[in-house]
């Protein structure tokens, strides 16, 4: 289940759900009601993402392509220049410039949008089609850099908008990479979870060191990340 939050009514909380579609709660999550009106029926929501600042805004990735909302989720409209035949795994908006969004696909793909959402393009990115994007994420200081998580695929960075690619896994024993976040720390810090611990990066992604949860944790299968605004 993956949820997105608007912080115009504490109480209001939005799940995406495997064959379910959306749910949405409005007495913190006492009680769940469907919203998916517009939504391919039965489908399967794996990012789901609330405006920070358009708090009726919603952005969801489906098994059908991506499908955005401007009345919290009471309608559903498709996103066409997203190919609706592919699965969409990731979304992410930008907390220091919420025009800039991303959104992550299997077959991987990443596609961008500079205008909050109203129009995307592919960017210059080829994997094979087998692997899907798990995470996304901006550097805090420069937007221009961008990182991309790759399910059994790694990590990749682009530091010109998303033009160009390198890899950056030096240190990163597990290559699963199920989600990614970056703190706005000075230089940023990164954390990649993945099937066997979450990894840290104080670098840019240029080193990777393992956290080592297992000595603490009984389970140590991550699947999200999450960051307090």
């Amino acid at each position: 289940m993956q949820r997105g939050y608007s912080s115009k009514v504490d109480e209001l909380l939005y799940a995406g759900t495997i064959g379910q579609g959306v749910q949405r709660s409005r007495d913190g999550g006492e009680h769940w009601e469907a919203v998916n009106y517009g939504l391919s029926p039965q489908c399967d929501v794996r990012a789901l993402v609330a405006h920070p600042q358009q708090h009726t805004l919603l952005f969801a990735g489906t098994d059908h392509g991506c499908f955005r909302s401007q009345d919290g989720g009471l309608s559903w409209k498709s996103i066409r220049s997203i190919d609706e035949t592919i699965e969409v795994w990731s979304l992410y908006i930008c907390p220091q410039d919420p025009d800039l969004m991303f959104a992550g696909t299997r077959p991987a793909r990443v596609y961008g949008s500079h205008d909050g959402g109203r129009t995307w393009g592919q960017l210059a990115l080829e994997l094979p089609s087998t692997m899907r994007i798990t995470g996304i994420a901006v550097d805090p200081e420069d937007t221009e850099t961008i990182y991309v998580g790759i399910e059994v695929g790694g990590l990749l960075r682009s530091v010109d908008g998303g033009r160009r690619w390198e890899t950056i896994n030096e240190g990163l024993t597990d290559p699963d990479v199920h989600a990614l976040c970056v703190c706005a720390s000075s230089p940023p810090t990164l954390h990649v979870a993945t099937a066997s611990d979450i990894f840290r990066s104080c670098d840019w992604g240029e080193h990777w060191e393992a956290l080592r949860l297992k000595d603490d944790l009984p389970l140590t299968y991550f699947r999200s990340l999450a960051i307090t605004p």
